[in-house]
């Protein structure tokens, strides 16, 4: 069976006018619009991996259609993820992880409201991220303070 790429899906979800008003949307998008529409649809985290013995930090936002998504890859570049649940209901997903959230919460924490807080705590937990972004190259110190951030932003995440 033949599989569509990422662009035939979209152009098969999206007529050309609406591409274009995206597209000039998204050629317009200011940090407080992002922040806005982050802070509604998007989500920051952070992980523990007992196995490695390490944390991590993500960004993510999701939609039922794919489009706008598709414009906010250009602007910060990540894979376009279709996702499906157990019912069939399907979804797609942006995510970003390690120094790669840095671009996208930097662009927009000034202007967020709701996820602020998560946005620097990410921020400060992506500067902690060693060179090759494992455990080995980072500090006692470091290593320390990632693990108060992970439980920082899970009790941030209990309180939405």
């Amino acid at each position: 069976m033949e599989t569509k790429s990422q662009t035939e899906v979209q152009a098969t979800v999206m007529t050309s006018e609406e591409m274009s008003t995206l597209l000039s949307f998204v050629a317009n998008m200011t940090p407080q619009w992002f922040a806005g529409f982050f802070d509604g649809e998007g989500c920051i985290s952070s992980s523990y991996y007992e196995k490695t013995d390490q944390y991590a930090v993500h960004v993510s936002l999701s939609q039922k259609k794919p489009g706008i998504l598709a414009l906010i890859s250009l602007k910060f570049p990540t894979k376009l993820t279709p996702c499906r649940n157990k019912k069939g209901h399907v979804w797609y997903e942006l995510h970003w992880s390690g120094r790669a959230v840095v671009p996208i919460l930097s662009y927009m924490k000034d202007c967020m409201i709701a996820k602020k807080k998560q946005a620097e705590l990410a921020l400060e937990f992506a500067s902690l991220i060693g060179i090759d972004g494992t455990k080995s190259c980072i500090s006692a110190s470091n290593y320390i303070r990632r693990k108060e951030i992970h439980g920082e932003m899970k009790r941030l995440k209990e309180v939405e």
